[in-house]
């Protein structure tokens, strides 16, 4: 009796793991099936020397793509000739770790490999052959009937992003089905909500058509980024955050709608400042790469790139489309390991130990900072505001948020911090790190973000900003009477998340503590300070 496919898998990977005893030192826990099963290596992944015709009967099903292990019975890559020198080639886009490899037969009970050899390469023209410890070509055991899967470990793992398997002897004919163990760390998706943030050249208003926005270009939804303007001067925005070594491009067009829109070609620029750009080329070629795109709305288009890139920004720009230009995209990679590191000055930075590395979205923006002896700044309420914003009666205005310490008014009540983030954007959360009372029990947190403010022109100066009338509340973290105090001479970080991701270019946030922000009782003790704003 046959299992079902997923039962068979499950054992195969059973049987995998008691063969190993522990997961390969190359993948770790990440090693298993590259997507022969799965269907994430594609048809035109694969290829062959030669494969039976299909205008013969007994040659129908006998093409590359159909050497999928647990693929329908009868179905395999049969070559066209029993000669020792076809093969079966897996490109796998991105260079990967092979741990292993699983094969079976054609599946009806005449046709399957007994020996076979692999071989590998970087660039589908040097080739290097599996050796055996003695340092010869090593020849693998292959099936024994057409249906049983066959589990073959390489005592020495290898990098390469195309594999061949070449068949050596056989039972009737060479006709086999496979699966390639291994992993690929740097084919992940990068582009997708949260962490990834999309921005464009224009798009059509949220208000007439909220499908079109931006922020619904990643490859998951449903909807697409639709451009206002349709023409060559258009382009998506993907901010990866941390900077990424990207391999691959992923498009599709627009879902809804009943037009049929999409991209037909495009290019890629990309950028680690998002100032300079590069447009990507192939080795040896002088023009920018002119990349295919879709030729429907809802089937994927994938670009593995020869020359991968390392960069934080990754623009395409559409070249020439279908109905109009819309598209969904995602970027496929590897975010740089050290990303969050001490040497990157601030520009990003975890919530947690645990948790991802995030793009601080205040770095190098220009901040403002107040206090005000009288309570009542900052409430969620429309009102008439004064030439000092929100209630705030002495504003200064600091270069860009760095990591230095702000010292705050031992008098004041309530403190205030504006930010600017130049562009309006998503935002989640804040991270506010402070000392003195502001990081005490009583201390009281209100984050809100708002779209537009106006700038202040007062005695000679005109760095001053008010935020404007209608700002939305993003959160609230306030401490109570029963809380823990905390050293006020060490700094604490305070976590604020929105209820929901919120839309804005300010970020006020209003810190306060029930009396006033003095400096602590004790001897030496540094006066209350704010010393640090990370955005995300």
């Amino acid at each position: 009796m046959r299992h079902p496919i997923a039962a068979q898998l499950l054992i195969a990977l059973s049987l995998l793991c008691i063969a190993r005893g522990s997961p390969a030192g190359h993948c770790g826990n990440q090693d298993g099936p590259l997507g022969m099963i799965s269907g994430e290596i594609r048809d035109w992944q694969v290829t062959a020397s030669s494969s039976f015709p299909e205008k013969f009967s007994w040659g129908a099903g006998c093409q590359g793509h159909h050497a999928r292990l647990y693929g329908r019975d009868g179905r395999a890559w049969c070559p066209q000739f029993n000669s020792r020198s076809e093969w079966l080639q897996i490109a796998l886009g991105t260079e990967a770790t092979v741990t292993g490899v699983m094969t079976q037969g054609r599946g009806d009970g005449k046709e399957w490999v007994t020996a076979f050899a692999v071989n590998y390469s970087s660039d589908a023209i040097s080739w290097r052959t599996v050796l055996d410890e003695a340092g010869r070509p090593k020849i693998f055991e292959g099936n024994v009937d057409s249906y049983s899967v066959k589990h073959n470990l390489f005592q020495r793992p290898f990098s390469a992003e195309f594999v061949r398997l070449q068949p050596l002897q056989f039972h009737r004919h060479p006709s086999m089905r496979v699966e390639l163990l291994g992993c690929q760390p740097c084919k992940k998706s990068l582009a997708q909500p949260p962490l990834a943030r999309l921005t464009a050249s224009s798009s059509r208003g949220r208000r007439a058509m909220r499908t079109c926005d931006a922020s619904y270009g990643h490859l998951f939804t449903s909807k697409a980024w639709c451009a206002k303007r349709v023409n060559s001067e258009q382009w998506l925005e993907v901010d990866l955050g941390p900077p990424a070594r990207v391999t691959g491009l992923v498009t599709k067009g627009r879902g809804d709608g009943r037009k049929d829109t999409w991209v037909t070609s495009y290019r890629v620029a990309y950028s680690n400042d998002g100032l300079s750009w590069a447009l990507y080329k192939d080795a040896n070629h002088l023009m920018p790469k002119l990349f295919r795109g879709n030729h429907n709305r809802n089937s994927e288009r994938v670009h593995y790139l020869y020359r991968p890139f390392t960069a934080r920004y990754v623009r395409f720009h559409p070249v020439d489309w279908h109905g109009g230009i819309a598209m969904r995209v995602d970027v496929l990679g590897c975010h740089q390991t050290d990303s969050c590191a001490s040497g990157s000055g601030g520009a990003f930075f975890r919530v947690s130990n645990s948790s991802r590395c995030l793009a601080n979205l205040a770095f190098n923006k220009p901040t403002w900072m107040g206090s005000d002896a009288a309570a009542g700044g900052g409430k969620h309420r429309r009102r008439q505001v004064a030439d000092s914003p929100d209630g705030i009666t002495s504003w200064d205005k600091t270069e860009t948020i760095g990591n230095s310490c702000v010292q705050v008014s031992p008098d004041a009540s309530v403190v205030g911090w504006l930010v600017d983030l130049r562009l309006k954007m998503l935002v989640q959360g804040v991270l506010l790190t402070a000392n003195g009372t502001l990081a005490g029990p009583q201390r009281r947190l209100e984050v809100y973000v708002a779209r537009r403010s106006r700038q202040v022109i007062k005695s000679g100066r005109s760095h001053r900003r008010r935020i404007g009338a209608r700002k939305f509340l993003c959160g609230i973290d306030q401490a109570g009477a029963g809380a823990g105090a905390r050293p006020h001479d060490r700094l604490q970080s305070t976590m604020v998340a929105c209820g929901k991701p919120m839309y804005g270019r300010f970020i006020y946030i209003e810190a306060s503590t029930g009396g006033t922000v003095a400096s602590p009782g004790s001897a030496g003790a540094p006066p209350s300070a704010m010393c640090n704003l990370r955005v995300y």
